[in-house]
């Protein structure tokens, strides 16, 4: 029998369903979290996250450093604007919503409110439409040098900065785009690559060329910089390599074993394109801009759902 070609658009409000978040390190469920019995910090937290869960797309979002000499130009480039913007100033604490409007202007990057830990497909999958989940909770006071979980103090200050770069905002949606329709299997590959490019990500800048930080969870942590210090100065930072990157365990509760090391923003997003071509599926996704939607194609007989595609329950 002949195959049939169908195509679906899908518009951002099935984000608006991409909410399955991942309770393991909620204080509430785990003991050793610094706010565990903490019952005020949980009071405001459940609060933050009341607004996360009501959040629909369309409505404004409730208002509610490390050393620059070791983090890449990129960066320094977009906090400077942001602080240029008033954005990022003493004595004002910065909103999602305006620095989402802003950064959306400036790189057609968005934020969305989330109130914890999503799912891999849920979190990639909102990368593929220039959108990032973002929580608004601060971590605990007892332990304000490293968090085992993501806080507005990474989000604003580890992740913002660097979606003001057209080139690293290509990268984050093409990692997006290879997850959509991915196996559970691919997605914890892709999931993998995240984690060492977003959020624990290091380039080389210069003539000689000289490491820099990019990744969220170095720059957003003192601790975890001076990690990557110490890696660095005894040799142990590993070039850039997608299939070397997907095969490797970590550990998101404690200080990196491993850190990867790219040429450019440029070269690693070709490599993304590159393995992604090999993933298999049994559709292609791209982006449009003007109408903000993904363009899903398939030569299968079924019918294409967005729903299926996502895999929302």
């Amino acid at each position: 029998m002949d195959k049939i070609s169908n195509t679906l658009s899908i518009d951002e409000t099935i984000l608006d369903q991409c909410c399955h978040v991942i309770d393991k390190f909620y204080p509430d469920v785990k003991t050793d979290h610094p706010a565990y019995g903490d019952e005020d910090y949980r009071k405001r937290r459940d609060d933050i996250s009341k607004l996360a869960f009501t959040y629909k797309r369309n409505i404004c979002l409730s208002k509610l450093l490390a050393n620059r000499e070791d983090l890449c130009k990129e960066y320094i480039d977009g906090l400077n604007q942001l602080i240029d913007a008033d954005l990022y100033t003493m004595g004002k604490i910065p909103q999602l919503q305006d620095v989402s409007t802003f950064i959306e202007e400036k790189s057609g990057m968005k934020l969305r409110p989330v109130c914890g830990l999503l799912s891999a497909r849920d979190f990639l999958g909102t990368l593929a439409f220039k959108q990032f989940q973002a929580t608004q909770y601060v971590r605990h006071s007892s332990n304000p040098l490293y968090t085992i979980e993501p806080d507005t103090i990474h989000e604003l200050l580890g992740h913002v900065p660097m979606f003001l770069s057209i080139k690293f905002v290509k990268f984050s949606q093409n990692l997006g785009l290879a997850s959509i329709g991915a196996s559970d299997e691919e997605i914890e590959k892709l999931a993998t690559l995240y984690w060492f490019t977003m959020e624990y990500g290091v380039c080389y800048e210069g003539i000689p060329k000289i490491m820099k930080v990019y990744g969220a969870g170095i720059i957003s942590s003192l601790g975890e910089l001076n990690n990557f210090l110490k890696l660095e100065k005894n040799n142990q930072i590993d070039e850039f390599n997608i299939k070397t990157i997907i095969q490797v365990k970590y550990d998101d509760s404690m200080y990196q074993k491993n850190y990867f090391v790219t040429e450019s923003f440029t070269k690693m997003t070709e490599e993304l394109i590159k393995y992604s071509r090999n993933i298999k599926k049994d559709i292609s996704v791209i982006y449009d801009d003007e109408k903000r939607q993904l363009i899903v194609h398939t030569l299968n007989r079924h019918a294409l759902d967005a729903k299926d595609i996502f895999k929302i329950t």
